[in-house]
């Protein structure tokens, strides 16, 4: 697999973090992996760090858990289409390129102005430890509408791969993209509640960023260009 194929589900990873439906549930997030209300927490950040870092990293696992098994569904999918290699890219970059219009606001749907918030669901309670895997688990099935276009474009790549293993190693780099971000904005809102503020600022031109980078990769697929140029891009770590 070509690293910049790895790059790229790492960046996807990245920008899903800062979606608008994840960044503003930051603070609620801080206040259940630690167990305590946020402002307790923030007046004593250092005495709950160990607590937000094992739940962080639960809740990472927890959801990495459902994409990287659904990274290797799509690898296996695709190897089972390989003989339909070409028309798998099309149908693929088209529909990247309607993802990356609904980021830009450009393709209506209702669902698209809804956000899923987990930590309402009464049966996971308030409780650090392995419920916060749950809460993973919990994220990575509900396929959030402002996660879902970035995360259904790697997985597009995914299939085109046509092999379960290197679908799951693509998924595997954009949980890491995901969930390194998280955790170490999670310690930072810990202390520092406000910092979420610019980061929602932000969200909606990262979104469209986001859109207009999924517009072109579409485009690459429909063309059957994307392929060629992930091998051309190996060569050079191929030589070396």
């Amino acid at each position: 697999m070509a690293a910049s194929s790895l790059a790229l589900a790492f960046a996807a990873g990245a920008l899903s973090f800062f979606a608008p439906c994840v960044v503003p549930l930051l603070p609620a997030y801080v206040g259940y992996l630690a167990g305590a209300a946020l402002p307790d927490v923030r007046a004593d950040p250092g005495a709950f760090q160990l607590r937000i870092v094992r739940g962080g990293v639960l809740y990472v696992l927890g959801f990495g858990l459902v994409f990287v098994g659904l990274g290797v569904a799509a690898g296996f999918v695709g190897q089972g289409l390989r003989a339909q290699e070409v028309w798998v890219q099309r149908v693929g970059g088209v529909l990247v390129i309607a993802m990356g219009l609904s980021l830009l606001g450009l393709v209506p749907a209702a669902i698209g102005q809804r956000t899923f918030q987990p930590l309402r669901l009464g049966i996971l309670g308030r409780s650090p430890g392995w419920t916060a895997f749950v809460l993973g688990l919990v994220f990575g099935t509900a396929w959030t509408p402002c996660v879902g276009p970035v995360l259904a474009t790697i997985l597009v790549l995914a299939a085109n791969t046509h092999r379960a293993l290197e679908g799951g190693i693509l998924l595997t780099a954009y949980t890491l993209g995901l969930g390194l971000p998280f955790l170490l904005t999670t310690l930072l809102v810990a202390a520092f509640p406000a910092v979420t503020r610019p980061l929602q600022r932000s969200s909606a031109v990262i979104s469209r960023v986001a859109g207009a980078l999924l517009i072109g990769l579409g485009v690459l697929l429909l063309l059957g260009v994307y392929t060629q140029l992930a091998g051309y891009l190996a060569l050079p770590a191929q030589v070396g």
